[in-house]
This record gives structure tokens, sequence and C-alpha cells, in this order.
């Protein structure tokens, strides 16, 4: 089963190689990396598998559910410090993606200071050798004015993050549709493109943001001026499925045009 710290919240070891293996400084690492998770990971997840003493597999599937997960630090008033999270399944270069997105993308056009960056991956002990990744990335907001904007570009950021988290070709798509145009239509076509991968999978598959980067590509400003948001992704989702379709009914009859 799980191993319990004196706090009821599950022990946690690093993975071997990181931090130089100084043990009263692995310790510590490992410590300040249990507050953070305790504080971001649903308490829920815990107090309902530790309860019920549901056996491995189950406990990390609930685990699971939740990853990778996103959150940030409460946001007060400026000047602050706003600090993101990151936990997810360990896949390479998945922390690089984090800070990209956050370092070009939380304030388009922008660098922010960044007084403190973490990663680090780590075991639950007794529930196998799976890894999981968590990330810190804090950055310093000197003025109202961006501290807004991060809050609206919160909602976006969180989606774009999940699934680059989860696949190396979504976020190296994320990042070359963020390099066509930062305006605010293109990201949110993004999102919805983004949330019909993640809603319906039976329909749509990883091309779609192929689809979604040649529309983008291909049409002219006006074009999406003229059309809302949901109306582009409508042509794009239909154009996807047809397409799919399409090549379905070659592969069958390879002869037939």
């Amino acid at each position: 089963m799980v191993s319990l710290g004196q706090d009821g919240f599950p022990e946690i070891q690093l993975v071997s190689g990181q931090h130089g293996g100084v043990d009263e400084c692995t310790a510590l690492h490992t410590q300040l990396v249990r507050i953070a998770l305790k504080k971001i990971l649903p308490p829920q997840l815990f107090e309902e598998a530790l309860e019920d003493e549901v056996d491995r597999e189950d406990f990390r599937a609930q685990l699971e559910e939740h990853m990778p997960l996103v959150a940030t630090s409460r946001i007060g008033e400026a000047p602050c410090t706003v600090t993101f999270y990151m936990v997810q399944k360990a896949r390479r270069n998945a922390f690089r993606f984090f800070m990209e997105m956050l370092g070009q993308w939380l304030v388009p056009g922008r660098t922010l200071p960044v007084p403190a960056i973490n990663a680090v991956d780590f075991r639950f002990p007794g529930l196998g050798d799976q890894v999981y990744t968590y990330s810190q990335v804090a950055v310093s907001v000197d003025d109202a004015d961006t501290l807004e904007q991060i809050r609206q570009n919160i909602p976006i950021l969180r989606t774009e993050l999940q699934l680059g988290a989860e696949s190396a070709y979504y976020a190296r798509r994320i990042l070359e549709i963020k390099g066509l145009s930062p305006d605010e239509k293109t990201a949110m076509i993004q999102e919805h493109v983004g949330a019909l991968l993640r809603k319906r999978p039976d329909q749509f598959d990883h091309r779609l943001f192929a689809d979604m980067q040649h529309l983008l590509v291909n049409c002219s400003d006006d074009f999406k001026k003229a059309r809302e948001c949901r109306h582009i992704c409508r042509i794009i989702g239909m154009g996807h499925v047809l397409r799919k379709q399409v090549q379905e009914e070659q592969e069958r009859d390879p002869t037939r045009r």
C-alpha cells in the first residue's frame, strides 16, 4: 500500500541522481515538494483512497485522472509574485515547454522576471515505478495592468499547458500556432480545438491541430474577423471529419475515385 507520512499525506521519493545525492539536501527538498503537492493536489483524492484502502492500481488511476494538473497561487494585488505549478506523468522536455509557455505567452510580447523555478521527478513508494514530474515557476508582476492580463490569460494557458504536457506533438503544434499570431481570436480558436480533442477523441485525432494550422496560415485576417470563433472551429472540425472519411474510403477501395 501507499506509504503515509505523519501528516496523513503519502510519502514521496525523489528519483535518484538529482540534487547531488546529498542526504540532508535531498530530505529537505523532498519535504518542500511534499508540502507543495499537498496544497495543489485535490485533498479528497487521498482521503477517499486511503479510507477505502483501495489497491495500488485503483489509487494510481484516481491520481492520474487529475493529471496533468495545472494550478496557480492565490493572486493578490500588484506588485506581487504569481506561482504556477504543474504535476504530470514524467515526459521528456515537458518542463522546457512549461517554461517557454510561461516565459513567452503568459503576457505576449513581454518577458517577466522569474525569481524561482523548480522541477523534480518523484515516485510514490508502494505505487509502482511510474515517475511523475512536479514543476514550479514563479513570476514577478510589478503593475496592475500586467496582473490583469495574466488573470485573463490563465484559462487559455491552462488548457494549452495540459495538452502540451500530455503530448510532445501537441506541445510542438501549440508553440507553432502561437508563433503565427498572438491575437485573441487565434488563441480562442486554439482553446476550442483543444477542448474538442479532449472531449471527443473518438471523432478527432492529433491531425486536428495540423488542420487548424493549415486554415490559420492560409485564411486572411478578413476571413477570421468576419466569423465567430465557434464558426471557424466548426469549419476546422467538419473538414477534419470529411478528410478522415475520404481517407478511410480510399483505404477500403484504393481503386475507387
